[in-house]
């Protein structure tokens, strides 16, 4: 996070009224930040799971 991003927390969090107009806001991005990071991890692991059986057969016809 750069300073320009700590200075909108600040600003958020300072003002209830800014709180709440943000808060919309703030959830989609964590919704969007969600869904990537579990797309990452289920590609992460279907990889390793295709690295596996690929040595596991590998190894079978060898």
């Amino acid at each position: 996070m750069d300073e320009k991003g700590l200075e909108y927390i600040k600003e958020v969090t300072a003002s209830l009224d800014a709180w709440h107009e943000a808060k919309a806001a703030i959830a989609e991005a964590r919704q969007i930040i969600l869904h990537k990071l579990n797309l990452m991890n289920w590609v992460a692991n279907f990889l390793d799971f295709g690295q596996k059986k690929f040595v596991s057969v590998y190894f079978t016809l060898n």
